[in-house]
């Protein structure tokens, strides 16, 4: 079993804070301190449009080479390259294995810091993504992109 310095998002780190509109810019900082933390901000931040976020995608395990005579200089080769594909691609599953529950984990600890009296919280667990979650918080909380019905007015008029 390899061993890495990877954050993982269970180990001891407090939940977030509760989820309110005058705190929506603290909580969202939070929110990507957490991911940054976790090294996911990149498939969940909301300044991203979905189709330019980063995919996670699972790795191709890399096949043996198919030649059987070892005293060939070119089977020592394919040998080698084989070796490397195959570390680089447990590197690539063991990051997979730890970014897939962090995800997961986020979003719970999203859900969980949305009051559940809000009148949108069985809708939470409807989206297909966390960066879709968290734009739709921040349509629902962000108070700074809202303009109030006399300023909307306003700005129709002119």
């Amino acid at each position: 079993m390899t061993t890495s310095n990877f954050p993982n998002m269970c180990d001891g780190a407090p939940g977030l804070p509760p989820l309110a509109y005058d705190t929506w810019k603290q909580w969202l900082l939070v929110v990507e301190l957490k991911a940054r933390a976790a090294h996911i901000w990149q498939y969940v931040d909301i300044l991203k449009p979905e189709d330019e976020l980063t995919k996670i995608i699972k790795p191709t395990r890399p096949t043996m080479p198919g030649m059987t005579n070892k005293s060939n200089p070119d089977w020592k080769m394919a040998m080698r390259q084989y070796e490397a594909l195959k570390r680089r691609y447990m590197w690539e599953f063991e990051l997979l294995e730890r970014r897939v529950p962090a995800i997961l984990f986020l979003t719970l600890e999203i859900v969980d810091s949305i009051p559940q009296d809000a009148e949108f919280f069985h809708e939470t667990w409807e989206f297909e993504s966390t960066h879709k979650l968290l734009l739709d918080l921040e349509l629902r909380f962000d108070l700074s992109s809202r303009q109030s019905g006399s300023e909307r007015e306003d700005s129709e008029t002119q």
